[in-house]
């Protein structure tokens, strides 16, 4: 059910905040796989004239890998390495790995650097050639840094940004290019500027899109609300979300809604890879009324915790 790697002695760094995991995250002295060769983190560098590297056209994935009593395993591995697979032929990259090839390595890259609890990012890039007019080839990026315990229950203020998500025709469906991705970023640094811990992007026609990086659900009399497919990039975490709550009774209404629609209401959280389910606690300075603690979205972040660590969901959710 899931990709594990054998137990052994394994290490996790213990963080206090976001900077410090930041720092963890960029720490040179990790070991990466680049290319087929493993090699030390700062021995790998991005050539001056790398395609990606000035135009974004590339893909990723974030991956999470939690401790469990059969050793370190690899959440929700299959979904995630068959859409980055799906992610790059939808740009056009041919990417040499089977989903198989893609969990044996960071499998052997989580040993390598010793982590339980961590973070793998995937990334697929495109590497320059030498020869003028010839097709740039394409390269694999997998690196691994330890993750803190467990975010506390810390709710985000949030905005509604000025950014919009751009028009569906306009995107590549399910596809994570890294290029597209720029405007979450511009999003959350405009958010935090004017006091703000994250952003609320909408679709061109003024409706909920979600989070930068992430799904987003809001309650209101017993239900839970979230935008359908085709507006918004449907997430993993999200889809598991939503199993989770229909299989023990909550009902989930997949519709379009205006931000007005959610302000005031019981309660709202994001759900993404790194930050599991994040509960918020106003939108635009309107607060929710209900005590994050009595929230379904709470209920469901206990649940995907445990099912994280007992590895107790099938993998391929998409």
């Amino acid at each position: 059910m899931a990709f594990f790697m054998p137990k052994r002695a394994c290490k996790t760094i213990e963080k206090k905040d976001n900077t410090e995991r930041e720092e963890t995250m960029l720490s040179e002295t990790t070991t990466i796989y680049l290319n087929g060769q493993w090699q030390e983190a700062h021995a790998a560098n991005a050539r001056n004239y790398q395609p990606t590297l000035h135009a974004g056209n590339g893909v990723f994935e974030l991956i999470r890998a939690y401790g469990t009593e059969n050793g370190p395993a690899i959440w929700q591995g299959k979904a995630h390495f068959e859409r980055l697979r799906y992610s790059a032929n939808r740009v056009h990259l041919e990417l040499p790995y089977s989903t198989a090839e893609l969990a044996s390595i960071t499998a052997e890259l989580l040993q390598r650097n010793q982590l339980e609890n961590a973070f793998i990012r995937a990334v697929v890039y495109l590497e320059p050639t030498a020869e003028e007019g010839h097709r740039p080839r394409v390269g694999l990026l997998l690196s691994a840094w330890a993750a803190s315990g467990p975010i506390g229950f810390h709710r985000q203020e949030i905005m509604t940004s000025n950014y919009h998500l751009p028009h569906p025709e306009d995107r590549l469906p399910g596809a994570k290019e890294i290029g597209q991705h720029a405007h979450t970023l511009i999003a959350t640094n405009e958010a935090r500027k004017k006091g703000f811990d994250d952003a609320l992007l909408l679709n061109a026609h003024g409706q909920v899109a979600g989070g930068p990086s992430a799904n987003f659900f809001f309650e209101l009399e017993d239900t839970l609300y979230t935008a359908p497919e085709g507006h918004i990039f449907p997430g993993i975490t999200r889809a598991t979300i939503i199993q989770m709550a229909q299989e023990i009774g909550y009902t989930v209404v997949e519709t379009h809604f205006k931000p007005e629609e959610v302000r005031g209401t019981d309660a709202a959280f994001f759900t993404s890879t790194s930050h599991e389910i994040q509960g918020i606690v106003s939108l635009d300075g309107v607060p929710f009324q209900k005590e994050w603690e009595d929230t379904m979205g709470f209920n469901l972040l206990l649940r995907y915790r445990k099912a994280a660590r007992e590895q107790a969901l099938p993998l391929g959710i998409i």
